[in-house]
C-alpha cells in the first residue's frame, strides 16, 4: 500500500485470512475449472464469481461476504429488493416511493409506513439466512467446503432465474457474463487455448503512475478505464490487455472501440508507463503462483500487447468489426473472434477459448 491507499491487486496485508482454517480448501474448489468457480485477486481481498456475478468475497483474517439479496425472491406484483433498498429503507423513504415509475408511487402514507416495515422484516429474514450460510463455510471441513458452496451456487442461481422469469432482467447474457466464462475457460492448463486469464475488471487508479493524464481523458470527468481481459499468452510469457466487445452496438459511443485503444495509449501502452503497470501485474502474477492458481506460465518483461475480442450477435459482425477497428484504430490490432453461440445455459468451453 502507497501513501495515498493504493493497493496493487494480489498484494495483502501479512494477517491475511491468518484465522480462517479453510482458506486453503475453498481457493483449492474454486480454482476447479470444473465447479464454475473464477478466482479473481484484488488489493487486500479475493472475489470468487459464479455465472457473472460476486458468489464470494474473502478478505480480513476471517471476513466472508455473501450478497444476502441473493436469498431474495420476487413474486411477479410484490416489492422488488430494489424497492426494499434504494426506497423503503432510506430515511426519506416516503419522498423516494413518490418518485417510484412502480405501484409505490400511489399508496398513501399510511401504505407505504406498512411496507417500511415489511421491508425491515425481509432484510432481517434476508440477513439470517446469509449469516447462517456463511457459518456453515466457516465451520465447513474437507468435502464440506464444496458441499457449501454448492448451496451458495444453487442460491445465487435460483435468484438470477428469479429475475429472468419476472422479467425484471430479459436476458442473462451479457459482457460481464460472456468475461466469466471466458476467464473460466482459459486457465493455465486448458491446452486449446493460447492464454491464461488472470484478471479481469482491471480499474486503472487514480493514484497509479500508469493512469490516463486529466488532459487525456476520452471524457471529462470521467473515471480511469477499466481493462476488460488481462491475460498471458502462454507460448510467449507475452501480457496482453483485451477489450471485449459483444455485438456491433457496443463498438460506438463512450464505450467505443477508438476510446479503449486511445486509453490504452495513454496508460499501459504508453512507453514511458507500461513498465509501472507490468510491475503490479506482476505482484497479481506472483500471488496467483503462490496460491496455485498459477504455476507453469511465465511472465515476460514487455510492454503490454492490446487486443479486442468479438463476441458477435449476427454473421456479419466479425467482417463489420474488422473493418471498424482498422478504420478507427489500427489493421495491426489482432482481434480474437469467438463463436456465434448464445446458449449461456450449458456454455461450452469451446465457444470461449482465446486463440490468437
Amino acid at each position: 500500500m502507497d501513501k495515498n491507499g493504493y493497493i496493487p491487486r494480489g498484494q495483502f496485508e501479512p494477517n491475511y485470512m491468518e484465522k480462517a482454517p479453510n482458506y486453503s480448501e475453498i481457493i483449492k474448489y474454486a480454482n476447479n475449472p470444473n465447479n464454475g468457480l473464477d478466482i479473481q485477486f484484488r488489493g487486500n481481498y479475493i472475489n470468487i464469481y459464479y455465472l457473472g456475478g460476486s458468489l464470494l468475497k474473502l478478505e480480513g483474517r476471517n471476513s466472508f461476504t455473501f450478497d444476502e439479496n441473493y436469498f431474495y425472491r420476487f413474486s411477479g406484483d410484490g416489492l422488488r429488493i430494489t424497492d426494499i433498498d434504494k426506497r423503503l429503507l432510506k430515511p426519506d423513504y416516503i419522498k423516494r416511493c413518490r418518485g417510484s415509475k412502480r405501484f409505490l408511487s400511489k399508496c398513501s402514507d399510511e401504505e407505504l409506513e406498512a411496507y417500511h416495515l415489511l421491508s425491515v422484516k425481509i432484510k432481517k429474514e434476508l440477513r439470517q439466512k446469509k449469516d447462517n450460510i456463511i457459518k456453515r463455510l466457516k465451520e465447513a471441513r474437507g468435502k464440506e467446503v464444496g458441499v457449501v458452496l454448492e448451496d451458495m451456487k444453487s442460491v445465487m442461481r435460483d435468484y438470477k432465474d428469479n429475475l429472468s422469469n419476472t422479467n425484471i432482467r430479459k436476458s442473462n447474457i451479457n459482457e460481464r457474463v460472456i468475461q466469466h466464462y471466458i476467464s473460466l475457460f482459459n486457465k493455465e492448463k486448458e491446452s486449446h487455448s493460447d492464454f491464461a486469464v488472470i484478471d479481469l475488471e482491471y480499474e486503472l487508479s487514480e493514484y497509479a503512475s500508469y493512469r490516463v493524464p486529466e488532459e487525456k481523458k476520452t471524457k471529462k470527468g470521467k473515471k480511469q478505464p477499466r481493462i476488460d481481459i488481462v491475460a498471458i499468452e502462454k507460448k510467449t510469457g507475452q501480457l496482453y490487455v483485451m477489450e471485449l466487445k459483444y455485438g456491433m452496438e457496443s463498438t460506438s459511443g463512450d464505450a467505443g472501440i477508438d476510446v479503449h485503444f486511445t486509453d490504452y495509449l495513454n496508460s499501459v501502452g504508453d512507453d514511458t508507463k507500461w513498465r509501472s503497470f507490468w510491475e503490479d501485474i506482476n505482484i497479481l502474477y506472483n500471488s496467483q503462483k503462490k496460491e496455485g492458481v498459477l504455476s507453469d506460465v511465465k511472465l515476460k518483461c514487455s510492454k503490454p500487447v492490446f487486443a479486442f475480442v468479438l463476441k458477435p450477435k449476427t454473421e456479419t459482425d466479425v467482417d463489420e468489426f474488422r473493418k471498424k477497428v482498422k478504420e478507427e484504430c489500427s489493421e495491426h490490432i489482432p482481434i480474437i473472434t469467438l463463436p456465434l453461440d448464445e446458449d449461456y445455459n450449458n456454455p461450452s468451453p469451446s465457444s470461449h477459448y482465446l486463440v490468437i
